[in-house]
């Protein structure tokens, strides 16, 4: 699948607690990064609303290199 301007994705920042967070593309770019507005994690984190620039794809869905800030396609779990 490829990121469009619209979808949902998970942007992951690993820091000291590594969190996902849900996130809508605001913009894709040729090398496979997007564009990104990251919500918290819950109401009343210390951090609000995000928007990031270039995030890389994560490197476990397949792509080379370590990023300390990525995204990838939220899992799907059956049942849920």
């Amino acid at each position: 699948m490829r990121p469009s301007v619209g979808r949902i994705v998970h942007y992951f920042a690993p820091g000291q607690v590594p969190v996902c967070r849900a996130a809508i593309v605001t913009a894709v770019w040729d090398s496979g990064s997007i564009d990104v507005t990251a919500f918290p994690p819950v109401k009343g984190a210390p951090y609000g609303v995000t928007d990031l620039t270039e995030v890389p794809p994560h490197p476990e869905f397949g792509h080379e290199g370590q990023h300390v800030d990525s995204w990838h396609w939220p899992e799907w779990k059956a049942g849920a």
